[in-house]
């Protein structure tokens, strides 16, 4: 067999038939630090400017310690991501969306992306510290009252008193003096402000999905929870944008709340019946006909109840956000469809979706027949809980707001139906389709509270 000629470019790199041979390529551009450029002085690198340019700038950035120590993570990243195009360890972490391209050469301190990211963890772990302090307490309080010396639970580590701003780095020092009360510090706020939304912080999916329903769906204005379960002393509407924890009218409620439930034994675990629909005892219920069961894993899942699900009937289609978007309480977190109707669903919680039921998106009907369990929509991990279930029905009042939904409802119908209220008449399994004048668009409106744009 003859002998295959190879061939050699001018730096002397053995080069196979059928590839160009660039000639004249730098060294730098050859080992792929710099994207192009061509060598013009004959590969005399001694004598060119060029190369000892980028060799001090190199050093500059790995200063010679004249012995051989383990590369930082950012040399490493150096290293195995030369030349321009370097993406961000966030990106290759999963932490943010693409494109997330580095341009600080792996500088990280003073990254927006990465100050956002360090806070968001240390306001986690602030979040449950604070958890595990009221835990503690709480045990404290049990021990002394059944006279035990010891508490039931083991002390956590103290909070420190420094600011989270300070402990992510942000800030060189500032201390907390609210007890870590962020939701009301004013100095939080600001910083907020002041920080803003950094870029690629994986809020993309969400901004997409949210400009897909406020095209199509808006909701409705925001009544007052304790009106719609019948406390006529309350007002009408919410004026705090369900942000019930600034309420002072909540605030009042929630005390006598806490009285009473000193006094209230654990509630069993099993369904009831209100009105003629279902409802769980241990579930959390949104007034826009949505449920909220806390899991162990500190997530939450969601659905629909089955008050809505016997009223509007079975959907033929579900939109439900991707995986990945921040839905907010109050506001449409996704929609269902039925014979050419449409409807919007408040999200009862505010978080990330973490996964979605593909059994419901592939058949509908399961949100219908088994709304509670099999019917379940979407998980969700919740990024303020404790705040969130302030906004929430929970225990028997569950139970006074199923009945004054279900006056709405029959007050909706027409007078011949409002005296079905006293005679214990249950709805159909199916209403909107068992009556062919009803209005879609009205039931959507008045018990959703959502309405098509």
């Amino acid at each position: 067999m003859k002998k295959q000629r190879i061939a050699r470019d001018r730096g002397g790199n053995e080069t196979l038939p059928g590839f160009r041979v660039l000639q004249n390529e730098c060294v730098w551009m050859r080992a792929g630090v710099v994207n192009f450029k061509i060598c013009d002085r004959e590969y005399d690198c001694f004598q060119c400017d060029f190369d000892r340019g980028l060799r001090k700038a190199l050093d500059a950035q790995r200063p010679a310690t004249g012995k051989t120590t383990e590369k930082s993570w950012a040399a490493e990243m150096r290293s195995r991501y030369p030349g321009v195009e370097k993406p961000c360890r966030y990106l290759l972490t999963g932490q943010i969306d693409p494109p997330g391209k580095c341009d600080r050469d792996y500088d990280c301190d003073g990254c927006p992306i990465h100050m956002a990211l360090e806070y968001h963890l240390v306001s986690r772990s602030v979040e449950a510290e604070r958890y595990a302090r009221d835990l503690h307490l709480e045990g404290m309080k049990h021990g002394a009252s059944a006279g035990q010396s010891e508490p039931v639970s083991a002390s956590p580590r103290p909070l420190n008193s420094e600011c989270i701003w300070m402990k992510a780095g942000i800030i060189n020092f500032k201390l907390c003096s609210d007890e870590y009360d962020c939701y009301h510090c004013a100095f939080d706020q600001s910083m907020r402000q002041v920080m803003g939304e950094a870029p690629g912080l994986g809020k993309s999916r969400s901004r997409q999905w949210h400009t897909f329903l406020n095209e199509h769906y808006m909701t409705q204005t925001v009544p007052c929870i304790h009106r719609l379960s019948g406390d006529m002393e309350a007002p009408a509407a919410c004026e705090k944008e369900q942000q019930c924890y600034s309420c002072a009218y909540h605030q009042k409620w929630m005390a006598a709340k806490e009285d009473r439930a000193s006094n209230t034994p654990p509630a069993i675990h099993e369904y009831h019946y209100t009105a003629g629909f279902k409802l769980v005892r241990d579930y959390y219920y949104h007034f826009g006909h949505t449920w909220v069961h806390i899991e162990d894993d500190g997530f939450v899942r969601v659905g629909m109840d089955d008050f809505a699900s016997r009223i509007f009937g079975e959907a033929r289609a579900l939109q439900l956000p991707p995986k990945g978007v921040r839905l907010t309480q109050g506001k449409t977190g996704w929609a269902f469809l039925r014979n050419g109707h449409k409807a919007a669903i408040q999200s009862p919680i505010s978080g990330k979706v973490v996964s979605l039921n593909t059994h419901a998106l592939e058949d509908p009907r399961i949100c219908h027949e088994d709304p509670y369990a099999g019917g379940w929509v979407m998980r969700v991990d919740p990024s303020s809980l404790k705040l969130d279930l302030q906004a929430l029905y929970y225990g028997e009042e569950c139970s006074q707001w199923m009945e004054t939904e279900n006056q709405r409802l029959y007050e909706l119908l027409g007078p011949e139906y409002e005296q079905l209220a006293s005679t214990g008449a249950q709805p159909v399994d199916d209403l909107f389709g068992s009556i062919p004048d009803l209005d879609w668009k009205t039931l959507t409106q008045t018990l959703l509270r959502t309405k098509n744009i």
